[in-house]
């Protein structure tokens, strides 16, 4: 069953679907309006879509407020500066872009006489290009302001208030996180099994069958992987692997990242084991990938920006800081809290093996996300 087409903000009429050049948008057949979002305006912009999304911008009360075509609300009118400014309209909370005729056209070519203006280097290669994107970005997360929230929009807010799980800023993607997705499904898949109790404990790891050689304890070394005890459990450790995931998995490359996921989860397996080798606690969960990919994250991308809500208030707290400080939290609950019922040296062991790695594949192995950008879809014109 397919959704209802969203109406133009101008019109009402229902917006038509259309691919140009690899990128996904919307047009209205009457005003000639063009509204892109998300993954659309990435691969039309590349990083200069976030500060599209992002700019409080210079808006005019008096211009008409359109309303943005998911039904938010009212959109924002900025102006992107130029011999002639050029108009368009934002919404906060879900990031549509909306451009009425001629607007999208005249932003281009605004922006491509801005890169005219600061012309490539002679003889510079197009992945030297990339990396030069790279670096710009790379930039703009180290002059962030440590105030104000990562995500515009209340959504985010309360978001943040109901869960107290953190919010990630600015670091964009390049490349679809087809792994990262791929596991998120896995895992919901088998929680649903768990649900419905086709599938138990069977495949958890117990550290004592494991030393003993039993075919259930070397099964539990992967099944552990997927297992969750609980909806909670399940959400929160995909919410993590999602935010963090999909940069680590753009950076290494999908195939990478995937060897670096499970060897990950399989070291934090044996972290748990050895202080108790006779166990015979179960554990279950990804928590010990995920710490790994945490702390990959913290070395691709140490200045990236986390959002945590503290008494109503956004804290931005770079990844270099903020990730250390879960590390500490896991190590303090496991030698001097004892605090029962996680299984922390498997978070541990999985944020060691995960910086160890991500130190020893970051010399090893090219940024993925050069290749990305070089090979990106031509765009709008």
């Amino acid at each position: 069953m397919r959704a209802p087409a969203r109406p133009c903000p101008r019109c009402r009429l229902p917006l038509q679907p259309f691919r140009q050049g690899g990128v996904d948008a919307e047009f209205c057949g009457r005003c000639r309006g063009v509204c892109l979002r998300g993954e659309a305006l990435q691969r039309q912009f590349g990083p200069a879509a976030d500060e599209l999304r992002r700019t409080s911008g210079a808006w005019d009360e008096a211009r008409e407020k359109l309303e943005c075509p998911g039904g938010c609300g009212p959109m924002r009118t900025h102006e992107a500066k130029g011999l002639t400014p050029v108009p368009f309209d934002v919404c906060a909370v879900c990031t549509s872009v909306w451009f009425d005729e001629g607007e999208l056209v005249a932003l281009g070519k605004l922006m491509r006489a801005h890169r005219q203006a600061t012309p490539r280097p002679r003889g510079e290669s197009a992945l030297e290009a990339a990396r030069r994107e790279l670096d710009a970005v790379e930039a703009m997360q180290e002059t962030e302001d440590d105030r104000g929230p990562p995500r515009e929009g209340t959504r985010w807010w309360l978001f943040a208030l109901a869960t107290s799980l953190p919010v990630e800023g600015y670091n964009p993607v390049y490349r679809r996180p087809l792994i990262t997705w791929a596991l998120i499904v896995a895992c919901t898949a088998v929680g649903l099994l768990e649900m419905g109790g086709v599938v138990g404990f069977e495949w958890a790891l117990v550290p004592a069958t494991l030393v003993d050689g039993h075919v259930s304890g070397w099964r539990g070394l992967f099944g552990s992987m997927f297992l969750h005890l609980d909806a909670v459990h399940l959400l929160g450790n995909m919410y993590f692997l999602k935010i963090f995931g999909d940069n680590v998995e753009d950076r290494l490359g999908r195939v990478p990242f995937l060897l670096f996921y499970v060897v990950c989860g399989l070291l934090s397996a044996v972290a748990y084991v050895l202080p108790d080798p006779g166990s015979v606690t179960p554990a279950v969960g990804a928590s010990g990938a995920i710490a790994g990919v945490l702390a990959a994250y913290m070395v691709f991308f140490p200045h990236a920006r986390v959002g945590v809500l503290v008494v109503f208030y956004w804290v931005k707290v770079r990844a270099l800081w903020y990730l250390p400080y879960w590390f500490l939290w896991n190590v303090l609950a496991a030698l001097v809290l004892h605090a029962p019922g996680v299984a922390w040296w498997a978070h541990i062991g999985g944020f060691v093996a995960g910086g160890l790695l991500a130190v020893a594949l970051g010399r090893l192995l090219p940024d993925a996300r050069l290749r990305a950008i070089v090979d990106r879809p031509m765009r709008l014109r």
